[in-house]
């Protein structure tokens, strides 16, 4: 991994370290305080903590490259050489595209250039002197602030420098050399201090070109009513709000009904006053999103544009006033439909009150039976809710107060009905996940209809990480905003068998009435958004989720503890950290040995373990903090719990060397377990060697003994029996008379 600290990079590049460059520069990228000024009368070619950076007299070096060559050997075009000295102005040269490098070391006078991209995807770059040596801190006015201010991220560099502007070509085969002027280049640079731009035209070929980008802004322009690229505007616009440091693009969704039309809505914050976007009326929610993210993006390039251009930004969008008058037309039209529905139903009501009033309980059964039928609910409903259930025309009146439409959603949220929702009223958006913040209309009733909190409270609940009864949380967890819903809870997902006295019986079943006002969604963000966090952010964010898996951990909620503490390690991912200090970079590490030992912990700890985890997530966390002597003993548990004996004995070795007091009990009498286990494994391998070779020497004692006994003794049977046919039980043919003569002889 690259060292965030060190000060030659990149060729023997030289730069700051972050915390050097902090203290120089502002948010626009000039020095702060006055830089020292360059002493004639100074001898600084004697000063050993100076290289020699610069040329005193350089302008009779450039005369050769500030006219065209007569005789060029290859193609020549216009480049700018950057003086260090501020003060000094810009100069345009000729160079040819052959041999740059030697051209640019006879330029600085010096014998090794190097070459600096802008950034990472763009073909232009810069040439500075190779430099060996960082000049000491006495000596910045050495450092050249405007050729500093074209990389991106941006880096400080000393001494004299060459801007060359390249490009690539669209299928990306070779590259293209272009002519820039000091006058261009200034223009760059004073668009550059006002903020960050995007390239749209080469995104779309997946290369930056910030020059062109700012010397011909409008290169490209995106139509307003047609998108005829193959890359989508929801991908450009997420790359450009990641570029600019912003976060991913996330509108708000709005639901004219439950299955559609559908719409969205997008607020720019960074406007006075904040400018709100809408997508046309689709229905579907993904050509909503998409819509709008393309309205957004021709907003965002039209007022770079307008920028770069320096015109006045002429805003003509008016789609959130086209969506307001959608919607109050879409409401007006659905409120009248409504009333109309109303009416109706009210005469229907009248004329069937009396049938319904005798016949109440047929109706109970006839609504129950229809549930049945669907194959949501295996208890009649009046088992639930007695005495106060009415079935009336279309819906149950439940507790006088709630009604509870024949056809409502049920769902089961445990098994056997244990925990039973009824939906009233369906929500919109989606349910909430672990963390969401949501605020819930709370009424309490037992079976018989009493009530046992009406005061109408709205209360808060943290999903996951605040103690409520279990039903309950289950019920949370699956309800939409708005949604209105009765929960049936069982005693053994409730109060249990010795319920909450005075107020619940001891095993008796809970009723909810849950309305859910609003819900505060907990959503991680993504890499890109990461990617954009400083140092401090990281920091805070990885001790927040810390903290939520030790809490999950102490309520042995071992997967969300998991999940927290893997989401923890997305924010210290060494791939994607910007510049930091030592001690940032220390606490980095810290972090990441810790969550890497937490999650190796937990794995040891669910039902079954999984050790094989335990030890990955060990090694891990000694990548981290190679001596953390927590690590190496959980390591050393893991080899031992999967019998890889000779890792766990090098493990617990190195363990007890690096051990801090507190551990090293716990560290001494692993050692000991683990001697034990390989005296007993060696105990094994030796006993069955003793009674392999203790087998091999009775079969040898067998084989001699039979042996011995087969020469001294001969077997004469009668030919009659066996008719010359001879089978010597010892695996041998027997022998005749004759022949047992002959052998004797011999």
């Amino acid at each position: 991994m690259e060292d965030k600290h060190q000060d030659i990079i990149d060729n023997n590049t030289v730069v700051e370290t972050a915390t050097e460059v902090s203290t120089k520069t502002t948010t626009t990228g000039t020095t702060t305080g006055t830089k020292p000024e360059y002493d004639k009368n100074k001898d600084y070619a004697n000063d050993p903590t100076l290289p020699e950076l610069i040329v005193k007299d350089y302008m009779h070096l450039l005369e050769p490259f500030m006219q065209p060559p007569e005789s060029p050997t290859s193609r020549v075009f216009k480049a700018v050489f950057i003086p260090y000295q501020a003060y000094q102005p810009l100069i345009d040269i000729y160079v040819q595209q052959k041999d740059l490098d030697s051209q640019a070391m006879k330029m600085f006078k010096y014998h090794g250039v190097c070459r600096k991209y802008l950034s990472k995807k763009d073909e232009s770059f810069l040439f500075f002197q190779d430099l060996h040596k960082k000049p000491d801190a006495r000596y910045n006015f050495l450092f050249n602030d405007r050729a500093s201010d074209l990389m991106r991220p941006r880096r400080i560099f000393s001494g004299h420098a060459i801007l060359v502007r390249t490009s690539m070509n669209k299928e990306k085969s070779w590259i293209d050399y272009h002519d820039i002027t000091a006058a261009e280049l200034e223009k760059v640079m004073r668009f550059l201090k006002l903020g960050t731009y995007y390239d749209f035209l080469n995104n779309l070929r997946g290369t930056n070109d910030i020059l062109s980008t700012i010397l011909w802004p409008d290169s490209i322009v995106y139509s307003k009513t047609n998108w005829t690229f193959e890359k989508t505007p929801l991908a450009i616009l997420n790359e450009y709000l990641c570029w600019v440091g912003k976060a991913v693009f996330q509108p708000v969704k709005i639901d004219f009904k439950k299955n559609g039309p559908f719409s969205c809505l997008y607020t720019i914050n960074d406007v006075t006053p904040p400018k709100t976007l809408a997508s046309g009326i689709h229905a579907q929610v993904k050509k909503a999103q998409m819509d709008l993210a393309h309205r957004v993006l021709v907003w965002y390039q039209s007022r770079q544009i307008a920028l770069l251009s320096d015109k006045e930004f002429i805003d003509d969008d008016t789609s959130y006033e086209e969506f307001e008058e959608a919607q109050d037309a879409f409401l007006n039209e659905h409120a009248s439909q409504t009333a109309a529905k109303a009416q109706s139903s009210e005469s229907e009501s009248q004329s069937s009150e009396s049938k319904n009033a005798g016949d109440s309980g047929d109706g109970v059964d006839k609504a129950t039976e229809s549930l049945k039928t669907k194959g949501v609910i295996s208890t009649p409903l009046v088992d639930y809710f007695p005495p106060t259930f009415v079935a009336c025309d279309n819906y149950h009146l439940v507790f006088d107060k709630y009604k509870l439409p024949f056809d409502c959603d049920i769902t089961h949220l445990a098994p056997e009905g244990k925990v039973v929702k009824y939906e009233i009223q369906p929500g919109v958006n989606e349910p909430p996940d672990f963390g969401s913040k949501v605020f819930v209309l709370v009424r309490t009733y037992l079976p018989d209809g009493t009530c046992l909190d009406d005061n109408s409270k709205t209360m808060m609940f943290e999903l996951g990480l605040q103690g409520c009864i279990m039903g309950l949380e289950m019920a949370l967890f699956s309800m939409k905003m708005k949604e209105k819903c009765l929960v049936s809870i069982d005693p053994e997902y409730g109060y249990g068998k010795l319920g909450a006295p005075p107020l619940v019986p001891p095993n008796t079943p809970i009723i909810y009435y849950l309305e859910n006002t609003d819900i505060q969604y907990r959503v991680l963000p993504s890499h890109q958004v990461i990617n954009t966090y400083s140092v401090e952010q990281r920091l805070e964010s990885v001790s927040q989720l810390r903290e939520q898996a030790k809490s999950a951990y102490a309520r042995r909620q071992f997967g969300k503890c998991l999940k927290m503490y893997k989401s923890a390690l997305r924010y210290i991912s060494l791939d994607s950290l910007p510049n930091c200090s030592q001690s940032e970079w220390e606490s980095l590490n810290e972090h990441g040995a810790r969550i890497c030992t937490n999650l190796a912990i937990t794995y040891s700890m669910i039902k079954p373990p999984i050790w094989e985890r335990t030890r990955d997530y060990c090694i891990q966390a000694l990548e981290y903090v190679e001596e953390d002597s927590k690590a190496l003993y959980w390591l050393a548990r893991s080899y031992l719990t999967i019998l890889d004996l000779e890792n766990a004995t090098k493990t617990i070795d190195k363990a007890i060397e690096f051990g801090d007091d507190d551990l090293m009990a716990a560290l001494l009498q692993l050692q000991k377990q683990i001697q034990r286990e390989v005296a007993n494994d060696l105990a094994k391998e030796k006993n069955v060697y003793k009674t392999m070779f203790n087998k091999f020497s009775e079969e040898q004692q067998m084989y001699e003994e039979k042996k011995k006994n087969n020469n001294n003794t001969t077997f004469t049977i009668p030919n009659e029996e066996i008719d010359n046919d001879h089978i010597n039980p010892y695996g041998c043919d027997y022998i005749s008379d004759s022949d047992d003569d002959n052998d004797n002889e011999k």
